[in-house]
């Protein structure tokens, strides 16, 4: 007995992928936003912690940067293995 999948899964599984594209692109959107703040007040006050912040925040925004591209390749079993290795390198997740 063979299992096809579900045209259903299909469709919620592709609304819950836009919807954490969405969440994540506001997210970075914040964390750039707060990187150009904490690193401007760096400078401005002259403070090494306050640019590391800033440096961090950058950090999180290369990281949080995986997660909109990584799903496009679910539809690409071959392709997906790929996508995914390169995601977990960029991410620093072994």
């Amino acid at each position: 007995m063979s299992s096809s999948p579900d045209p259903a899964d299909a469709v919620a599984r592709s609304a819950l992928v836009r919807r954490g594209q969405a969440l994540t692109r506001a997210t970075l959107a914040y964390n750039v936003l707060e990187g150009i703040v904490a690193v401007a007040s760096a400078l401005a006050a002259g403070s090494v912690a306050l640019l590391g912040f800033g440096v961090d925040s950058f950090i999180e925004v290369a990281a949080s940067a995986a997660p909109l591209w990584r799903p496009r390749a679910d539809t690409h079993a071959g392709r997906r293995e790929r996508v995914e290795r390169r995601a977990r390198r960029s991410t620093a997740e072994r």
